[in-house]
């Protein structure tokens, strides 16, 4: 599982299902913590703790691996969608995107048209996303904020490491999500400022 998306406080529930290696590196310092107790005490109270400590980082990791939260469910689709504009997969991009979808006052079909118009011409390579930040409202609509770098290359140029700042709407709840509206924000180095600047 990868931390270096995560931003925003830990609570509980990210602790436990989000963030392992952290939940394991805090499961290691508390057995750690028990086991000098247990040395200096030898009682059977701390000898059940130690080994119920032993047992927890397991059983709790392993619990983290197989939970998938909602805000890991939204992140994993806008990885997923990163792949797919990597691999130019146009119809599959569609999949994800909410019949009522909006884009720089396009709509889902005349987007996905550009889109298609624009990777053919414009390949994105090596797409990577980082710095997630992820809210959910009460209308079952969830708000993803993230940087993405790629490298851009056509027939005649080729950039590399292209910075750019987005802004996902997600429709839907459960295991079903669907965008409903993408926005490029501004951002420091970013020759990107709004969708119409990539669009063609």
């Amino acid at each position: 599982m990868d931390l270096s998306g995560w931003t925003g406080e830990v609570t509980i529930t990210s602790l436990l299902f989000e963030r392992v290696w952290l939940l394991i590196l805090l499961l290691a310092v508390m057995l750690l913590a028990s086991i000098v107790v247990w040395s200096r005490r030898r009682t059977r109270i701390w000898t059940r703790i130690v080994w119920g400590g032993f047992a927890a980082i397991p059983v709790l990791s392993l619990l983290s691996v197989l939970v998938v939260t909602p805000r890991e469910r939204i992140i994993g689709l806008c990885r997923e969608l990163a792949v797919l504009v990597d691999a130019g997969d146009v119809e599959r991009i569609g999949r994800y995107l909410a019949d009522d979808f909006a884009a720089a006052g396009l709509d889902r079909e005349g987007f996905l048209a550009r889109v298609e118009q624009r990777i053919t011409h414009d390949h994105v390579d090596h797409a990577r996303l980082r710095r997630f930040d992820v809210e959910f409202s009460r209308n079952d609509q969830a708000l993803v904020v993230f940087d993405a770098v790629c490298s851009i290359r056509s027939a005649d140029e080729y950039h590399d490491h292209v910075l750019s700042r987005w802004r996902l709407t997600f429709k839907g709840r459960d295991r079903v999500w669907r965008v409903s509206k993408i926005e490029a924000l501004p951002a420091p180095f970013s020759p990107i400022r709004n969708v119409r600047d990539w669009l063609p």
